[in-house]
């Protein structure tokens, strides 16, 4: 994916995230970490926009799931000098406070 990412062959990458998510071999667990991870290299060499689709779809279909807010917000504060928008990461980061959790999982 890096590589593929790399050469700007974005149709190639989003070909290949979907046929990893309709393998039914891999579990869950792992097609959630397969997405995080290209999602993060999205943000670092692709399309930033690309990057935060992955990333809200994920929260959408987990909210709870801290460990994905955490990823998300880091990727948001590593776009943040590229941006200048401090709108965007305010914006995220009342959405995780607002959440019902646990104080074990805060």
């Amino acid at each position: 994916v890096e590589y593929l990412l790399s050469k700007g062959l974005h149709d190639e990458v989003q070909k290949l995230q979907k046929r990893m998510l309709h393998n039914s071999a891999l579990g869950e667990q792992m097609k959630i970490d397969i997405l995080v991870k290209i999602g993060c290299m999205e943000y670092r060499q692709g399309s930033i926009d690309k990057g935060r689709t992955i990333f809200e779809g994920l929260l959408v279909k987990y909210p709870k799931r801290t460990d994905l807010w955490s990823v998300y917000l880091d990727m948001e504060q590593v776009v943040l000098p590229r941006l200048d928008d401090l709108t965007r990461i305010r914006t995220v980061f009342d959405r995780v406070t607002s959440l019902n959790l646990s104080s074990k999982k805060m």
